[in-house]
C-alpha cells in the first residue's frame, strides 16, 4: 500500500527503487518556536478568485480568518483562511482542524500588497514565500482555502525524499 513493493504475476514479490523526487513538507508553528494569533474574523462577499476555490456561488458569503504568525514578538507571516459561511450555521476554524479532507498546495514567490507590508512591517519589494493551501473533502467539495505570506528569513521549506527517513533526523 505504501510503494515499497510490487508484485509481477508468476514472478513473485520484488522491492521499489526509492523514489527520491517525491517531498513531504511538514509545518509545524509551535515545534519551531512560532506564536500565532488572531487577527481578524469577518464575513465578506468574497472576491472571484475566492468564490471560484471555494466552489460557490456570486450571492455567497465566505469568512475571512486572518492570523499573524510572530518568532520573538516579530510578525514573520500573515495566514489568510477562507471558508464558506452560511448564515446560521456554525462555522469555526477548529472544526477544519478535525475535518477529513486532503490538501493541495501550490507554492510561489510574490512581492507583498500593501495590507500583507502593514501587518509583516516589510518593505514592498520584499520577496515573500506564498503557500496557496486548497481543502477538499472526501466529496470533492472545497470546505476552505488558505493563503500564508511568509517573510524570507523565515519562509523556508524544509522537505526529505527517499525511504528510511525519521521525521526530524538527517540522514
Amino acid at each position: 500500500r505504501d510503494g515499497f513493493i510490487y508484485s509481477w504475476q508468476g514472478k513473485g514479490y520484488f522491492v521499489n527503487q526509492p523514489s527520491h523526487d517525491d517531498f513531504t513538507i511538514k509545518f509545524s508553528e509551535k515545534e519551531y518556536g512560532f506564536d500565532a494569533s488572531f487577527h481578524s474574523i469577518h464575513a465578506i462577499k468574497p472576491t472571484q478568485a475566492i468564490r471560484t476555490m471555494l466552489d460557490i456561488g456570486p450571492k455567497a458569503v465566505a469568512l475571512e480568518i486572518c492570523r499573524i504568525v510572530r518568532k520573538n514578538d516579530r510578525p514573520v507571516a500573515v495566514d489568510y483562511k477562507y471558508v464558506p459561511h452560511d448564515k446560521g450555521e456554525p462555522t469555526l476554524e477548529n472544526e477544519i482542524d478535525y475535518a477529513v479532507f486532503h490538501t493541495r498546495m501550490e507554492i510561489g514567490a510574490e512581492l507583498p500588497s500593501a495590507e500583507v507590508c502593514d501587518l509583516l512591517q516589510c518593505d514592498p519589494d520584499t520577496p515573500l514565500l506564498v503557500v496557496y493551501r486548497h481543502l477538499i473533502d472526501l466529496h470533492g467539495r472545497h470546505v476552505g482555502y488558505g493563503v500564508k505570506y511568509m517573510r524570507p528569513e523565515y519562509g523556508r521549506l524544509i522537505a526529505h525524499s527517499g525511504y528510511g527517513i525519521d521525521e526530524g533526523k538527517e540522514a
